[in-house]
C-alpha cells in the first residue's frame, strides 16, 4: 500500500506546495517477498544439511521436483523446488534477476501479476520438467520462475514502448547466458524449466492479462 499524505485546504489564502508522498515498506514489494523466502528455505536446508556453501544431496531430494512429485502425497515438491537452491551462488544469482525484473514490473504497476507469474511460471515449468526429465532426475531453483517474471515485465516493457524488440531480445539473451553459468556445483542447468518458466509468462502477459483487465473494464 502506498501511503499519502492528505491535504486540506487552507482558508489563509495561501497555496501550499503538494506534500511528497511516503514511498510503502520494502517488505510490500511482492518481488522482495518472494527473495525472503527463497533466503529463509536456503537457510533452512543449510542447517539441516550442515552447509552454508552448498545443499546437501538429501535436501535436494526431499524438496526438490522430479518424476515422484507427480504422485499425489509428494505433490508439495512441485512447489518447494521453485524456493530451493543447490548453492549459495546459485540463490544469489537467482535473486538478482528477480529484484532487478520484479522490482521494474512493480514499478510499472503488476505486483499481484509478479506474485501471480512467479509462481505459476515456476509450477508450469516444475510440472514439465518432472513429465519429462528421467525418473532419476531431480531438479531444484527458482529460474523457471524468474524466466516467467522475466518475460512477463518485457513484454510490458515492450507494449509501453520503453524498450526496443532489439533491446528485449538482449535481455532475454542475456539472461539465459547468465541463467546457465551461476549454479556454482556440477548441477546441471534445467533448460526444460527455463523455457517453459518464460513462455508461462509470456502467455500471461500477452494473452490472460489483458482479457482480464477488458473484464474489469467493462464492469
Amino acid at each position: 500500500m502506498i501511503y499519502l499524505v492528505s491535504m486540506q485546504k487552507r482558508h489563509t489564502g495561501i497555496r501550499r506546495k503538494p506534500e511528497m508522498s511516503i514511498e510503502k515498506p520494502l517488505r510490500e514489494y511482492a518481488s522482495i517477498q518472494l527473495a525472503l523466502i527463497n533466503i529463509a528455505v536456503y537457510v533452512f536446508t543449510s542447517i539441516a544439511g550442515g552447509s552454508i556453501l552448498a545443499t546437501s544431496p538429501k535436501m535436494l531430494i526431499i524438496l526438490g521436483v522430479s518424476r515422484n512429485s507427480l504422485i499425489p502425497w509428494y505433490w508439495w515438491q512441485l512447489v518447494t523446488a521453485m524456493f530451493t537452491h543447490a548453492s549459495i551462488a546459485h540463490l544469489i544469482g537467482n535473486l538478482l534477476f528477480l529484484l532487478i525484473f520484479g522490482l521494474r514490473g512493480e514499478e510499472l504497476g503488476f505486483k499481484k501479476e509478479v506474485f501471480t507469474v512467479y509462481l505459476v511460471s515456476g509450477l508450469v515449468g516444475d510440472i514439465v520438467s518432472a513429465l519429462i526429465s528421467p525418473p532419476n532426475v531431480v531438479s531444484i531453483g527458482a529460474s523457471g520462475a524468474v524466466f516467467g517474471v522475466l518475460a512477463f515485465v518485457v513484454v510490458k516493457l515492450r507494449e509501453q514502448k520503453m524498450i526496443s524488440s532489439r533491446t528485449a531480445f538482449f535481455v532475454v539473451l542475456v539472461f539465459l547466458v547468465l541463467s546457465g553459468s551461476n549454479a556454482g556445483t556440477n548441477v546441471s542447468v534445467n533448460v526444460i524449466a527455463h523455457v517453459i518458466g518464460a513462455l508461462t509468462g509470456y502467455f500471461y502477459a500477452k494473452f490472460y492479462l489483458p482479457r482480464k483487465n477488458q473484464l474489469i473494464t467493462h464492469n
